[in-house]
């Protein structure tokens, strides 16, 4: 009789501890997301003295930064080549409209000693400004601004 006592009890005891054990947790999803947030995505434009100077774009797989040309033969605007993008780019929301890019380095005029190696740029976002750094982006495009197609660049005046 002892002896059934003591299995039962521990039977008990051992099937209170897997309950407890299997009690869930809260669980938080993944910090790190891939991809860009939709708020990044789109073309931003960086101004100086009132002049369109570089241009950024974003996708759900690139982070590009392009310089802005103005041509004197066509009145306007236009986008150079890229020279400095990011690949494969994460990220991770902070709070108060604040992002943690992160991705690798490609391609462009970067300086070389950060090709394919990973780094983090840190933006704000709001509806129609991100800031970088001590950069203000907007999406305001520039007037006269020619679109160049994939792969034409139109020739410096």
């Amino acid at each position: 009789m002892k002896k059934v006592k003591v299995f039962i009890s521990g039977l008990a005891l051992l099937t209170m501890l897997l309950f407890l054990g299997s009690t869930s947790h809260s669980v938080h999803a993944s910090a790190w997301h891939n991809g860009l947030p939709k708020m990044i995505r789109g073309n931003w434009y960086l101004y100086r003295h009132h002049k369109p100077v570089s241009h950024l774009y974003g996708s759900k797989h690139l982070y590009a930064y392009n310089d802005v040309w103005y041509t004197k033969r066509y009145h306007a605007y236009f986008n150079t080549f890229s020279y400095n993008f990011l690949e494969k780019p994460t990220y991770r929301y902070v709070g108060n409209h604040k992002y943690i890019i992160n991705g690798l380095v490609e391609g462009g005029h970067s300086d070389f000693r950060y090709i394919g190696k990973r780094r983090s740029h840190v933006v704000k976002v709001s509806k129609n400004h991100l800031r970088e750094y001590d950069n203000t982006w907007t999406r305001k495009k520039p007037s006269r601004m020619v679109s160049t197609k994939k792969g034409y660049q139109l020739p410096p005046s």
